[in-house]
């Protein structure tokens, strides 16, 4: 009988060592995957703090390039308002070149 239980005793623990060794392979096989996943994880964030940035100065330039055009709409607005102003009427215009043809003629 002792032979027996020795011989349990043995199944037992080589079962228990080969559970043990498969659990160690699983474990490692998972730390693996895990170390994989994090540099997968760490990628994918650095790719989006860059899109952020990459959005961010988007959208200053796009700002910027709106100041600018308002900047320049008035100031043409202010030139066209200066040439209207300086530019004599038409009518007078006219008047001006009836009062030329008629000296002219004279």
């Amino acid at each position: 009988m002792c032979d027996d239980d020795d011989d349990d005793d043995v199944q037992r623990t080589r079962l228990m060592a080969a559970r043990q060794s498969q659990l160690e392979r699983t474990i490692s096989a998972m730390s693996d995957s895990l170390a994989s996943k994090q540099e997968t994880l760490d990628t994918l964030r650095l790719q989006v703090v860059i899109y952020r940035d990459d959005f961010q100065a988007e959208r200053q330039d796009r700002e910027r390039a709106q100041t600018q055009i308002s900047q320049l709409q008035a100031q043409l607005d202010r030139l066209s308002q200066q040439v209207h102003s300086q530019r004599p009427p038409a009518s007078l215009l006219l008047s001006t070149a009836s009062t030329n043809s008629l000296q002219a003629r004279i």
